[in-house]
């Protein structure tokens, strides 16, 4: 993970749990955005399996709860700090 993050397309940002959880966020969020004048759609899992979500005024609402979730996270280079220290402890 921690050379994949180097790539400049990867931002690899972790929430720890000692951090509690983002304000907001609580299943896992995709949020795909396309070029031009496609519009963007949005897919989250729920107990009952994953739903699309395709208009404008949800699609935002999901991007601004995982903006809070990025956030929340530690920032790039505190993340692979971090997961450097945890590689080292379980060596």
């Amino acid at each position: 993970m921690i050379e994949l993050s180097r790539k400049p397309n990867i931002d690899l940002r972790i929430q720890r749990f000692s951090d509690g959880p983002p304000r907001g966020l609580m299943a896992p969020i995709n949020v795909m955005d396309f070029p031009g004048d496609e519009p963007s759609i949005a897919f989250t899992e729920t107990d009952f399996g994953i739903q699309e979500v395709a208009g404008t005024d949800q699609v935002t609402t999901y991007s601004q709860s995982f903006e809070r979730g990025v956030d929340g996270a530690l920032e790039a280079d505190d993340t692979a700090m971090y997961l450097r220290q945890l590689a080292h402890q379980l060596e």
